[in-house]
């Protein structure tokens, strides 16, 4: 009992001190890697682009890469590409954070910093700032060895997206979209399932989440999704210390996008199925990831951007449980 009390107690203090998140689930890589089972502190970038059918620029970094964050940037001036085209670029760098409490339950926490840029021919707007904060928990329900060759993991979880960022920011005296915005001022809550198959070396690994959004006091909600996240990835293993993982990777997120007063706004939607590929590269306490996924295929309305590119770079500290906050009569893992 006095475990449940604590961790009650830690929970309510991190969610006051720390400021807010926005990340997709489906990202957190949960295969069979060095560390899994471990407590582990990340940092994480996230880049995600949309480009006007007709744009003649650079597809896959339509801004030329201008890591500009300022807080609001209005007009052609700071480095912005003045042309007649349009896109949307959307950064995110997290600190994430995860906790055993249990032999079989972990606890998520992820915190970002949002750098959202909007472009209309000549006229480019920028957002930064922190966004909302989320935590989730997920349970193994099953983690089996067969012979040492083949292993099989099933893990089920539920979040919480709380509206802890601002919503309500203005540019030139005018309210901003809600797609801009670092906050949704909506409570949101998802569930998701993770199963990993493991034969010697070799691994695959299938994510589903259903995320359920709430409305905000302006009428404004993001639409309910599905995502899904599925991978396939061999070990090699150079020596003890360092482990290298290959990947080839399948998302695909699936949502009727913004909604005013249970109104669909037109233009978006996010229908999208993206493959690419990835690289983990541990070495002992310390793990280092990269992805980058190409759209194959979405469903898009003529007037609607389209997505060009999804990248994730990811720095990792792994580290043991010393003491189970939900005692265990299971020794914490090494």
């Amino acid at each position: 009992m006095k475990n449940i009390k604590y961790l009650l107690v830690v929970m309510a203090i991190l969610s006051n001190v720390i400021p807010s998140f926005a990340c997709d689930i489906c990202g957190c890589y949960l295969g069979i890697l060095y560390g899994e089972k471990q407590n582990a502190i990340a940092v994480y970038y996230r880049y995600r682009a949309f480009t006007g059918q007709s744009f003649k620029g650079n597809s896959w970094y339509p801004d030329n890469g201008n890591l500009r964050v300022d807080n609001t940037l209005h007009g052609s001036s700071g480095g912005a590409i003045a042309n007649t085209n349009s896109f949307e670029i959307y950064r995110v760098s997290e600190l994430r954070a995860k906790y055993f409490i249990h032999p079989k339950i972990e606890w998520n926490i992820i915190m970002p910093y949002l750098m959202n840029s909007d472009a209309d021919g000549s006229t480019v707007t920028r957002l930064s700032g922190m966004g909302d904060i989320t935590s989730f928990v997920g349970y193994d329900l099953f983690d089996n060895s067969f012979n040492n060759i083949i292993r099989q993991k099933f893990q089920l979880g539920a979040g919480i997206k709380l509206p802890t960022a601002k919503f309500n920011r203005k540019i030139n005296d005018n309210r901003s979209s809600l797609l801009l915005q670092t906050g949704t001022g909506s409570t949101d809550a998802f569930v998701f399932g993770n199963y990993v198959l493991g034969y010697k070396k070799w691994g695959a690994d299938f994510n589903l989440s259903y995320k359920m959004n709430g409305t905000n006091k302006f009428g404004e909600k993001i639409a309910n999704s599905i995502t899904s996240f599925s991978s396939l990835f061999y070990k090699f293993s150079l020596n003890k210390n360092v482990i290298i993982l290959p990947n080839l990777q399948s998302y695909y997120e699936n949502t009727d996008g913004l909604m005013i007063n249970k109104v669909v706004q037109g233009g978006t939607a996010m229908k999208v199925w993206m493959l690419g590929g990835g690289l983990d590269v541990h070495y002992k306490k310390i793990s280092l990831s990269a992805s980058l996924q190409l759209p194959v295929r979405e469903e898009l309305v003529h007037y609607q951007p389209k997505s060009t590119l999804r990248t994730v770079f990811g720095l990792t500290w792994h580290f043991e449980t010393k003491k189970f906050l939900i005692s265990s009569n299971s020794q914490p893992s090494k």
